[in-house]
């Protein structure tokens, strides 16, 4: 991710979910490699992963916030 190579940066992510499906804290990761790369849609898919898989309230929150965030830049916001 530092140095810019979103494609190898996800690969990497995927492979430690196979090795290690307990590690959601990837999601987020995952969903922010999307957004370094435009794709917002597949960045939101991957949040609403880690939400649906998390039980810290406090990161589910700042999470949602991103993705409202996502959604508002993109034009799609459904208020």
């Amino acid at each position: 991710m530092k140095s810019g190579q979103f494609d190898k940066a996800l690969e990497r992510f995927n492979k430690v979910l196979e090795i290690n499906p307990a590690r959601i804290d990837m999601y987020v990761y995952i969903g922010e490699a999307y957004v370094r790369t435009g794709k917002n849609d597949k960045a939101i898919e991957s949040f609403e992963i880690f939400k649906s898989l998390s039980n810290d309230q406090q990161m589910i929150k700042d999470v949602d916030a991103y993705i409202t965030s996502l959604k508002e830049s993109k034009g799609t916001s459904q208020k």
